[in-house]
């Protein structure tokens, strides 16, 4: 592999954002050059509110000394997963590690060691020197992992957090980067507008208008752009809106703004975009334009791809997607893409650019907004354009992220998948600040576990983890509100319990069988299993037990050979052939513990079995044990997950066997809580409801069984059209919304 000898992966300058920062620069530039010994390293920490610029100065002081330095690396760091992004980019980009490399810490390592390595080179012949910028740094505790163990190089970091400049750098190393003073504020907003210094009315105007933005350089180039694209004077803007300085500031007196102040001034510079006066008709933004910043409002702050908007089919956006479509309020309308035609995009994007709203990478084909832009445009939406405008992202992004194909892992699939993974954490992000305003996006917890998987073979399983907790805290949310449209209907277990279902997608498969392809004979047989486990649910164990016999003689079924034991444990129970059973179950708890660790749920499932058999043969004592180490296992890994109630109720169950209902009723009880608040069907909450009340009433209490009547009759009401005298209320008759394997 060849390893770059010189290499920057710098984004492009940006427009005049860095305008009179030529103190500054020279301040940074000693910084970075002034040292005791040649082989230190030189650190300088730029640190201000938002907006005043301090990320166009580092890229402004790296453009510039790019020729300094063999190497000079751009690191977005103001999150965890951006970090791992840049570090992984570089590795790849440099040569220093290929494409079979892709855990995000060996990657971070190998860039560390490679600079650690230059310096050590350095001491015999010229150093390749380096210089990383660490943009937005917030969290200091993110950054220790990737900070250089080298020598000889260059550290710019920019922050808004005091306590990152003080960590990283000494008073003389830190750069406070103020706005402008009035004088720089005035010449920056006249170069903006291309208005003639000379002309004494409008630098008069020009002072009034920088000193009413408080001389912030983002809040400069906002109206600077504004104004230039009404192709008027600064002076017909002062007029057209009198009360300038009562709208942007709130105090006249005010020397310095708060971060606070700033954004709110943000949102009414923003507003001058939206909202044409009568006196204005050509300054605000078209529909298309509109949309685009709606939506990149909602996405990374480091940009979005320009390919997530364009070549969305409505087929595409579907997939995975509602069971009740007409249940979604303007789905049509969603589904619609604007910016199909290369054209319609690269309009709104060219509208946007003349305002300087968004910035577009042409290296990366990325665009994106400041995120006090973003904090505006966010703020100026309704509560009905959020929704949509989100919504649209979803079915945007559903059509966009790669999917398994088959099962198949997303290995070829990586590059897509980190192209879009931040867009996903983005939405995820915005769905907890704005809930109240979105809604349940159901279809974005699909999307968000296709990421989650893609996290889990790149070896990240911090953000595998997070990202399918707050995928489960938005279904969550929904099924105890009562409220995902496009998701509402449950369906009653046909007569057959998918067995027709099960034999089509094996035939189908049969019949596309490629001659001599062992992997398509791979996924008959894999296809098969599922036809097992469709025909033990409706009875049919003498058949699925045939088929399990031969899936078990299969070499490239092994990986799985605890699941197809555990199955055919469970046809010979059907079947009440106990012994053959019990024996049986050994094997399965012992390739299960081989296979998937001893705490593992393929070895609680086995325990699970194991008291079914013991009650089924009399053995009180002995299952009662058996759901013990099964509870024990499921507590541990998934204590609010159904299948863990679906334990309590069979141990309900057991206790009850021996004669003491009393005794069972807590058991029954955190069944019945853990149903209430996951995702389930309402027949198995109907059975633990009924199952509780027949022990309470057993027990002689029946202001509780009156209650926990009520409960079960409630939950049937969701998926029984029948009326209420008809109501069968026999637990053992709704085992059947119970998976074959937990009932």
């Amino acid at each position: 592999m060849l390893l770059a000898t010189s290499f920057q992966n710098l984004p492009p300058k940006q427009g005049q954002i860095c305008y009179g920062r030529e103190i500054e620069l020279r301040l940074l530039e000693q910084c970075l050059t002034a040292s005791d010994r040649q082989e230190d390293m030189r650190i300088c920490c730029l640190y201000g509110m938002r907006g005043v610029g301090k990320t166009y100065l580092a890229l402004e002081y790296a453009h510039s000394h790019i020729n300094d330095h063999k190497i000079v690396l751009w690191v977005s760091a103001e999150s965890s997963l951006k970090l791992q992004q840049s570090f992984g980019e570089i590795a790849h980009r440099m040569g220093l590690a290929d494409d079979s490399v892709q855990h995000p810490d060996q990657l971070c390592g190998i860039v560390r060691q490679w600079l650690s390595n230059a310096s050590k080179k350095g001491e015999k012949e010229d150093c390749p020197d380096w210089l990383i910028v660490f943009d937005n740094v917030e969290d200091l505790t993110l950054l220790q992992a990737y900070w250089p163990r080298a020598y000889g190089g260059s550290v710019i970091i920019t922050t808004t957090s005091e306590a990152v400049a003080r960590y990283y750098t000494d008073s003389q190393r830190t750069i406070v980067i103020e706005p402008f003073n009035g004088e720089t504020g005035t010449q920056m907003l006249l170069k903006l507008t291309g208005t003639d210094e000379s002309d004494s009315e409008e630098k008069k105007t020009a002072k009034q208008v920088a000193d009413a933005l408080g001389n912030l350089p983002l809040a400069l180039d906002l109206v600077g752009n504004y104004v230039r694209g009404l192709g008027k004077p600064l002076s017909s803007f002062w007029l057209e809106y009198p009360r300038f300085e009562i709208d942007f500031l709130f105090n006249p007196n005010l020397v310095k703004w708060t971060p606070a102040q700033f954004e709110e001034s943000i949102s009414r510079i923003w507003a001058l975009h939206l909202y044409p006066t009568a006196l204005n008709t050509n300054g605000h933004l078209d529909a298309n334009s509109r949309r685009l910043i709606n939506m990149l409002a909602f996405l990374d702050k480091g940009g979005a791809p320009l390919s997530l908007f364009q070549a969305n089919t409505p087929e595409a956006m579907l997939f995975e997607g509602p069971d009740v479509p007409n249940e979604i309020e303007n789905l049509d309308d969603l589904l619609d893409n604007p910016f199909n035609q290369v054209l319609a995009l690269n309009g709104a994007i060219m509208s946007l650019r003349d305002r300087a709203l968004v910035k577009l990478n042409n290296n990366t084909k990325q665009i994106n907004c400041h995120r006090l832009v973003r904090h505006a445009v966010l703020k100026s939406m309704g509560r009905s354009t959020k929704q949509s405008v989100f919504n649209r992202l979803v079915f945007f992004l559903n059509a966009s992220f790669p999917t398994q194909e088959d099962g198949k892992p997303l290995h070829s699939k990586w590059s897509s998948c980190e192209t879009l993974a931040s867009q996903v954490s983005a939405l995820l992000q915005s769905y907890s600040l704005y809930k109240n305003d979105i809604g349940h996006p159901i279809l974005l917890c699909e999307v968000a576990v296709r990421c989650a998987w893609y996290f889990l073979e790149l070896g990240h399983y911090h953000a595998a983890k997070q990202m399918a907790e707050q995928s489960i805290e938005i279904c969550d949310t929904a099924i105890r509100q009562g409220s995902h449209p496009g998701y509402s209907t449950w369906e009653q277990p046909g007569s057959d319990f998918g067995v027709s279902l099960s034999e089509k997608v094996r035939d189908i498969r049969v019949n596309n069988r490629r001659h001599g392809n062992p992997e398509d004979d791979m996924w008959i047989a894999a296809a098969e299993g599922n036809l097992a486990v469709s025909l033990m649910s409706c009875g049919r164990a003498e058949e699925a037990y045939e088929i399990l016999l031969r899936l078990r003689r299969r070499d490239d079924m092994k990986a799985n050979e605890d699941v197809y034991l555990r199955n055919t444990c469970l046809c010979l129970y059907m079947l009440g052939r106990l012994d053959e059973a019990l024996e049986v179950n050994g094997e399965a708890v012992d390739i299960a513990r081989l296979k998937r660790g001893d705490s593992s749920e393929q070895v609680a499932a086995c325990y699970f079995d194991l008291a079914n058999i013991h009650i089924r043969k009399g053995n009180m004592p002995g299952a009662l044990d058996s759901l013990q180490e099964c509870l024990s296992r499921r507590n541990a890994s998934m204590p609010l997950h159904q299948i863990t109630a679906f334990t309590l109720h069979k141990t309900g169950e057991a206790v009850a066997l021996e004669g003491d209902c009393k005794a069972s009723i807590p058991f029954y009880e955190q069944a019945l809580e853990i149903l209430t608040c996951c995702e389930c069907h309402p027949g198995s909450l109907c059975r633990t409801a009924f199952a509780l009340a027949a022990a309470c009433q057993h027990a002689g209490d029946y202001e509780r069984y009156e209650s926990y009547l009520r409960i079960g009759k409630s939950a049937m009401s969701k998926f029984y059209a029948g009326k209420d005298s008809a109501l069968d209320i026999t637990p053992a008759s709704y085992d059947k919304y119970v998976q074959v394997g937990l009932r």
